[in-house]
């Protein structure tokens, strides 16, 4: 690296990772410190948009994201669908880095491309822990925000993927079972999330 700098940010052909999310993925804390100290970039991603911080976000690695953070990785650092890095806890569960990438000024208010919102991701993915998190810093008429590409909101979500953990926190927190898809949705008109899970 010292008589070839340019490789400490080199890419792989397919994947696009960088020594950096290499050694992130492999959830390395001496390696990530080690490339950041010779000169790593900590926005650098790969094919699929990914920095360093959204790959140790997803693998739910807490002491390698604060290395990242304190070193200036933007926590709201969208990938090529859209998805910032509270995405992972929110596909994979850990209400512990949820609540991290939220100190570190993550925003709970995030839509990806496909209109999902945080909330949503974690029906769609039953992380119920999570979204129990996340409800504490939204309203009412986000929670029943519906997304894009297929017309439900988080209720209707946790009946399509069959997710009860889901559907029993959002009840808790006060959302109607009751309420329907709009008239003009395209899976299923009027629908209500029961007959939604029923479909």
């Amino acid at each position: 690296i010292r008589k070839n700098p340019e490789l400490v940010d080199a890419q792989q052909d397919e994947s696009g990772d960088t020594p950096l999310i290499t050694a992130v993925r492999k959830g390395s804390l001496p390696h990530v410190q080690y490339f950041i100290s010779i000169g790593a970039s900590i926005e650098k991603a790969n094919e699929k948009g990914n920095t360093p911080l959204w790959v140790a976000s997803f693998m739910r690695y807490p002491c390698i994201i604060t290395e990242l953070v304190n070193h200036g990785a933007d926590v709201n650092r969208e990938n090529l669908k859209g998805n910032p890095p509270l995405y992972g806890p929110c596909c994979r569960g850990v209400p512990k880095v949820a609540e991290q990438l939220i100190s570190y000024g993550a925003d709970v208010f995030a839509t990806n491309k496909n209109g999902d919102t945080l909330i949503l991701l974690c029906c769609r993915n039953g992380q119920h822990e999570t979204l129990q998190y996340l409800l504490d810093f939204v309203d009412e008429e986000f929670v029943n925000f519906k997304a894009q590409i297929d017309g439900f909101n988080a209720i209707m979500a946790c009946a399509e993927q069959n997710r009860g953990s889901c559907i029993r926190v959002l009840h808790e927190y006060g959302v109607d079972l009751n309420q329907k898809t709009d008239s003009d949705n395209q899976i299923l008109a009027e629908a209500t999330p029961l007959h939604i899970a029923c479909y």
